[in-house]
């Protein structure tokens, strides 16, 4: 944190303070911290922006973001960084739970559509199985 006081476009140090924040569970100052390092070295040539695009999509896919953003964060780290098994496992886990979640609510709109899509019965009908 020293270095990064004394020399804020240290993308190295602004990195492992995000990663020290990460530890701490200040999961917003770390996404911050991560961010900032993008914003120092977008190509990774001075600090691995693999790494702090994979640490950001961690840090969104825990904290409840909408799984598309942590996607495009690994799909940044997987772009940057194609043979790191680590990284490409972590977004095919996220890209299956996604379909998965798609598939879930397709077949849910498909119920509540056949519900709706039916005819009433008459209300005579409903009348009688009422009565007693």
């Amino acid at each position: 944190r020293q270095v990064m006081d004394l020399d804020p476009s240290n993308g190295l140090a602004v990195y492992h303070s995000g990663v020290i924040m990460k530890r701490r569970g200040e999961l917003a100052e770390a996404a911050l911290l991560f961010d900032k390092v993008l914003e120092i070295d977008p190509h990774g040539d001075g600090v691995d922006a693999a790494a702090a695009w994979y640490q950001k999509g961690v840090i969104l896919e825990t904290t409840g973001r909408p799984l598309e953003d942590a996607a495009y964060a690994f799909a940044q780290a997987c772009r940057l960084k194609p043979s790191d098994r680590i990284i490409r496992s972590r977004l095919q886990a996220l890209e299956d739970k996604m379909h998965s979640k798609k598939k879930r609510m397709k077949k849910k709109k498909s119920k509540r559509e056949r519900k709706i899509g039916k005819e009433p019965k008459p209300l005579a009908a409903q009348e009688e199985v009422a009565s007693p």
